[in-house]
């Protein structure tokens, strides 16, 4: 990961809510794997699963809920047991996280640029020992 990829996700509109915690980015990361690999996890199961800048539980459990509040991680059933409340990414987050990763891969392949929200430009520039990023705002 760098600082590009961390540039995406703070202009994405669902997904720059995680990086409002110093827990958020390892959070989103937990999530998109657990998924891949459908895993059936609760909120006690995330949490568990954060090794850096771990929150104390309640707090954990209250971004939880702004997360869920603002659509960007949706609570869903198990499939397992029945009072048990799994972690889910939302369609949204999901494809904006797509997004992310496929301009990322366009810019770190080509000396190129992108063009985000908020009249915001990101220019990649390559030369053989360094990789140059240029972020203009426009208006």
């Amino acid at each position: 990961m760098n600082r590009l990829f961390i540039d995406l996700i703070g202009n994405s509109q669902s997904l720059k809510i995680f990086l409002t915690k110093s827990y958020g980015l390892e959070l989103l990361f937990t999530l998109d794997e657990l998924a891949s690999k459908q895993v059936d996890n609760g909120i006690d199961d995330t949490y568990e699963c954060i090794v850096y800048f771990k929150p104390k539980r309640a707090a954990f459990s209250q971004f939880c809920s702004i997360l869920r509040d603002s659509g960007v991680i949706e609570y869903a059933p198990s499939t397992t047991k029945n009072i048990k409340r799994i972690l889910l990414l939302s369609e949204g987050s999901i494809q904006q996280l797509q997004d992310v990763r496929i301009n990322l891969q366009n810019l770190s392949h080509h000396n190129t640029s992108i063009t985000l929200r908020n009249h915001i430009s990101l220019n990649l520039e390559q030369t053989d020992n360094y990789h140059f990023l240029a972020v203009t705002k426009h208006g």
